[in-house]
């Protein structure tokens, strides 16, 4: 079957059938290597990546589910300006995520701060309460997104 959706910004289609998951169509057929393969069952949030804006585990997605829909993985996100906010926010607050999960982490932040800029400490761990590895230290990343959400302050008033 035939399915269209934007991917990164840009408008695909691929063939493939319906009950197979976003996480191997990603992968698969468009080479897409920040969707990582974690549980495979929902439980990690590894393979997260923002549909329509939000955070799902791409593991849990039939490709049904997507026409029409936007989706973004980090390398789309590596193109907007607020990556690299991100990056220096989280180095700024001593916050290194592993190379496995940055990605989602990474996309996760992003969404929290699409929402606000000041968000609370409760939506972000609520946020980031389906994410599990052994990087995660919850105390640095609200840390972390609270600066992050300073930076992209500062730079939309300049």
């Amino acid at each position: 079957m035939e399915f269209r959706f934007l991917l990164n910004g840009k408008a695909v289609t691929v063939n493939a059938a319906p009950e197979q998951m976003l996480i191997n169509v990603l992968r698969n057929f468009f080479h897409i290597a920040s969707v990582r393969r974690g549980c495979e069952g929902g439980l990690c949030g590894i393979c997260s990546v923002l549909v329509d804006g939000v955070p799902i585990q791409s593991c849990l997605v039939p490709m049904f589910r997507t026409p029409g829909a936007d989706i973004i993985t980090e390398e789309g996100l590596r193109e907007k300006g607020e990556y690299k906010d991100l990056l220096a926010a989280f180095a700024e607050a001593d916050y290194h995520p592993c190379d496995y999960c940055r990605p989602s982490t990474m996309l996760i932040a992003y969404s929290i701060l699409e929402r606000s800029l000041e968000p609370k400490e409760a939506e972000i761990l609520d946020a980031f309460s389906g994410k599990s590895c052994s990087c995660t230290d919850p105390e640095k990343i609200v840390k972390a997104i609270r600066s992050a959400g300073r930076i992209i302050k500062g730079h939309l008033r300049a």
